[in-house]
């Protein structure tokens, strides 16, 4: 009886922990990012795309193996967390460690928006606001090793009365 207990509580464990480490960090893959500046200094940002589970897919390059189909269900759950989250319009795995998502966010002026890893909304020491995507070598230690790389669409939107002190 015991022992039938004890080794129920370490599967049980085991998907708990796996869960967890399928959860860790998401990184943007392909995905098109709204940004709506407005006039009185707020921000609106939305993302359309792919993010993915840097665990998940490290796990399957060392691996060599794809998903097992209980750590798709756990995927599954992870996903339907996120989509409960406020920020979240909508959240759908799509397997090998991928979620399709669409989630969007507000800050007033003066705030900052640093959700995804690869970009964010920020002030700079003049109070000027930037939009900072990070590319190239930035982001080749997270995409690189996986045989990655983002793939981006960015569509700004500028109150009449903004300014573009630098683009680049």
């Amino acid at each position: 009886m015991i022992s039938r207990f004890f080794s129920r509580f370490i599967r049980a464990l085991s998907a708990l922990a796996f869960v967890a480490l399928l959860s860790g960090c998401f990184y943007p893959e392909k995905f098109t990012l709204d940004v709506d500046f407005q006039e009185d200094g707020a921000v609106n940002l939305t993302y359309e795309g792919t993010i993915f589970s840097h665990d998940a897919l490290t796990h399957m390059r060392v691996s060599k193996k794809t998903l097992t189909a209980q750590e798709d269900e756990s995927m599954v759950k992870i996903a339907e967390i996120l989509g409960k989250r406020p920020e979240f319009r909508s959240a759908k795995y799509i397997g090998n460690g991928r979620f399709q998502i669409k989630a969007q966010r507000s800050a007033h002026k003066g705030q900052l928006l640093t959700d995804m890893p690869i970009f964010g909304v920020f002030r700079d020491l003049e109070q000027n606001t930037d939009l900072v995507i990070a590319t190239g070598m930035n982001v080749a230690p997270v995409y690189k090793p996986l045989g990655l790389s983002p793939a981006v669409v960015i569509r700004i939107s500028l109150p009449d009365n903004a300014k573009v002190v630098s683009s680049t």
